[in-house]
């Protein structure tokens, strides 16, 4: 499955303290949650298999809870991540009618015979990723359509990339795998941008690396650096927004 980094909802007003209280919860819900790379996840996920999911007390009730109640719990008192990005709404906003008629011509609904009226009725209310405006949030290394995560997740593989793990050091590169509230997203986000701007002036790469964007003519060194930076963007435009991010791998 690979490392993917996931942005929760954050906060409705008046509900931070629950929220982040929540939030705790859940990482301790979490068996076996070792902040580390492939050999300890393996670990972890061969303990879940052995021992399931069923999980400590909740921390305000004293009652036994899981990942998905907590889960929903928390979703119950949160602003979406597609509201934080203003993504339209197909059969709400107006900006998504034009998406909606192109979205029905390729789909399985059309082939299927179902009528435009009933598939749009069908995806009513759902968030349309695709006109969301340009955002550090909307990552270039994401999943592509079709995967399990939404994709606002930023795709923990191109962490892989050789000699990253080099730059980052240990600590700093296994703090990937960590669940961050809002407030550890920015100074990851720091110490991401310090890293790569160390790695920068060490190896001297003469290239304004904070200039550096997707799509760009790079080295393998400046891809590395390519990476990190949109990874400190992403958690910056996430953290600074109010939301947590939960790392799933």
């Amino acid at each position: 499955m690979g490392l993917d980094l996931i942005p929760l909802g954050k906060p409705k007003l008046g509900y931070e303290e629950e929220h982040a209280r929540l939030f705790e919860a859940l990482k301790e819900a979490a068996f076996f949650d070792i902040p580390s790379p492939p050999f300890f996840v393996r670990l972890k996920q061969r303990v879940e298999v052995l021992l399931g999911r069923r999980v400590r007390s909740d921390v305000s009730t004293g009652r036994l809870a899981d990942g998905p109640i907590l889960l929903r719990q928390l979703e119950d008192i949160s602003v979406s991540p597609y509201d934080t990005l203003c993504c339209p709404r197909a059969g709400i906003d107006p900006v998504a009618d034009p998406w909606l008629r192109s979205a029905y011509d390729e789909s399985n609904a059309k082939r299927e015979g179902k009528s435009f009226e009933q598939f749009r009725q069908d995806i009513h209310g759902e968030y349309v990723l695709a006109l969301a405006p340009p955002s550090p949030g909307l990552p270039h290394y994401a999943s592509g359509p079709g995967q399990y995560v939404e994709g606002y997740a930023f795709r923990g593989k191109a962490l892989t990339l050789e000699g990253i793990e080099d730059i980052l050091g240990l600590e700093l590169y296994n703090k990937a795998w960590m669940h961050l509230s809002p407030q550890e997203l920015v100074e990851y986000s720091d110490e991401l941008e310090e890293a790569a701007l160390r790695h920068a002036q060490e190896h001297d790469i003469s290239r304004d690396v904070m200039a550096l964007e997707a799509g760009d003519d790079c080295s393998h060194e400046e891809e590395q650096l390519l990476i990190l930076l949109s990874l400190a963007r992403w958690c910056r435009y996430w953290g600074e927004n109010g939301h947590p991010v939960w790392s799933d791998y």
